[in-house]
């Protein structure tokens, strides 16, 4: 028997209650014992199912671990995937700046400016990550 749209909303909405007690509440209400039966299990399998869209938590801590190892990648993880990108570009182009002891002068700072952003940075993403979700 298909299961009954109207049982299966009032079971959704007493989910609290043992299936004993659903069974004998809707039984007094005159419905028959299989379709009753059929509409709990029906709530049941779909509550088994159905999945869990709970968003996952950011943490910060870690956020701020991966931009230390590599600038850009704790912004991905948070969530801030074209900044992160931005930063690994930067990053790369510092390092490739001191090279020569003229791009050096301006690579070496540009290296400690993007590595201190990171991390501060990183680590206010996924603070803001956990906040929106």
């Amino acid at each position: 028997m298909p299961a009954d749209l109207r049982l299966m909303n009032w079971i959704r909405e007493h989910r609290n209650l043992a299936r004993e007690s659903v069974i004998s509440d809707l039984r007094a209400a005159g419905y028959a014992e299989a379709d009753i039966i059929d509409s709990y299990d029906a709530v049941v399998q779909q509550s088994v199912t159905a999945p869990a869209s709970f968003p996952k938590k950011k943490e910060p801590w870690l956020a701020a671990l991966l931009s230390f190892i590599l600038p850009g990648v704790g912004h991905m993880y948070a969530g801030a995937v074209g900044m992160g990108i931005v930063l690994l570009s930067l990053y790369g182009l510092g390092w490739l700046l001191t090279v020569t002891i003229i791009g050096a002068i301006v690579g070496v700072p540009l290296l400690f400016a993007v590595v201190i952003g990171a991390l501060v940075g990183s680590y206010n993403a996924a603070q803001a990550a956990n906040r929106t979700a």
